[in-house]
């Protein structure tokens, strides 16, 4: 069953004053009573309670904008800052993956005035100290992980011609093996995804997928797809160029390496999550200020897509555990939706840019520019 289609009346009251306060915080209270016209449609242009700190003590909401009623006393809210766990706060975050325990990280040194080398780290789901499992004096992008293993990129475009190698390191750390390798990689580099699925890791380098089973590499596949999330069968992923509808949905078959195009008339999608038979993406747009974004989805086997969301700003993570999704709105807001439809609610909003989202049983994280965080499902 495809999810209903968002008014862009109902959608705009949602995601454009549902804002909330900054970490620690208490929620504002909600407006109640009908809200005037203009940005109060869904919200109340006073209160901003839906998005609020949950714990944060109910305040009083403010009157709707326009001609609408007086607000009355809000309760305390349940999707704001105050509910935002932060893992680690280092000097920047490239790419994450969770592990059974742990998150697992790229990005450079704590201290890049004291060491500019890059690395790979994990720290603790519930936080804590960082621990550094392996170092690069190159950019070290993507990553994934299986139960053992770290598999991560490193990207040399200066000294070595752009040289992209991936490595394996333990959870607990220890010597990093190189596993394969891609040269002469134009400046944007390889890609940032690692897919690890049945004892095999998949990345994108060269204009083409490369698979990497025990410690060594090979082209895969009969061509190649903008990899960002996989299922037991298949490969995932949207891709577009510029500010044309021709971005496209494929999936790429793990035991041939056929590819096959899901959705065409893509406009520049962001990312790609899936439930048991669905897969959705979200999507910029085409104009400037990202406003005209949305959320689509379409069967896992092809047909026509469907809008989950739309209008839908500034969209460009999106996470699924099979039966609900998160998705980024307004850059700063996490949004959550039932995958067979509904009306999306706020979960949680940030105090700066959120990127890519991952969940487990419990919990949806995130990572800013130099931080790790979560929250709560």
């Amino acid at each position: 069953m495809y999810p209903r289609v968002m008014t862009a009346m109902a959608i705009s009251g949602l995601l454009g004053c549902g804002s909330s306060s900054s970490d620690g915080n208490a929620g504002t209270g909600g407006n109640a009573g009908n809200a005037g016209s203009g940005t109060g449609a869904m919200a109340g242009s006073g209160g901003n309670g839906a998005a609020a700190g949950s714990g944060g003590s109910g305040a009083t909401g403010g009157g709707g904008s326009g001609t609408g009623g007086s607000g009355a006393t809000g309760g305390g809210g349940t999707g704001g800052a105050s509910n935002i766990e932060t893992l680690a706060d280092v000097y920047e975050v490239n790419q994450f993956a969770l592990g059974k325990s742990d998150v697992f990280f790229t990005g450079p040194v704590f201290n890049a005035a004291a060491d500019d080398t890059g690395g790979v780290f994990r720290v603790a789901k519930t936080g804590g100290a960082p621990q550094k499992l392996a170092d690069h004096k190159e950019l070290t992008v993507g990553l994934g992980v299986d139960d053992t293993s770290v598999y991560y990129i490193t990207f040399d475009y200066v000294a070595a011609s752009g040289t992209a190698r991936m490595y394996k390191v333990a959870h607990t750390g220890g010597s990093p093996i190189q596993v394969d390798e891609a040269k002469n990689l134009s400046i944007e580099g390889p890609g940032a995804a690692v897919l690890v699925r049945g004892g095999s890791a998949y990345w994108y380098a060269n204009s083409g997928i490369r698979k990497v089973t025990g410690n060594s590499g090979a082209p895969f596949g009969q061509g190649a797809i903008a990899l960002h999330t996989a299922d037991a069968t298949h490969l995932y992923g949207a891709a577009t160029a510029g500010f044309s509808p021709t971005g496209v949905l494929q999936r790429m078959s793990l035991s041939t390496g056929v590819v096959e195009d899901l959705a065409t008339g893509l406009r520049r999608p962001t990312d790609v999550a899936l439930s048991a038979s669905t897969a959705f993406w979200v999507e910029l747009g085409l104009q400037n200020d990202q406003k005209d974004g949305a959320l689509h989805s379409v069967d896992k086997a092809g047909g026509a897509s469907t809008p989950v969301v739309s209008p839908l700003a500034s969209s460009n993570a999106i996470a699924s555990d099979g039966t609900t999704l998160f998705f980024t709105a307004g850059s700063s807001e996490i949004m959550k939706l039932p995958t067979t439809g509904g009306t999306p609610t706020p979960l949680a909003k940030s105090n700066v840019y959120v990127e890519q989202l991952e969940v487990d049983t419990s919990h949806v994280y995130f990572r800013t520019f130099n931080e790790l965080k979560r929250v709560a499902k």
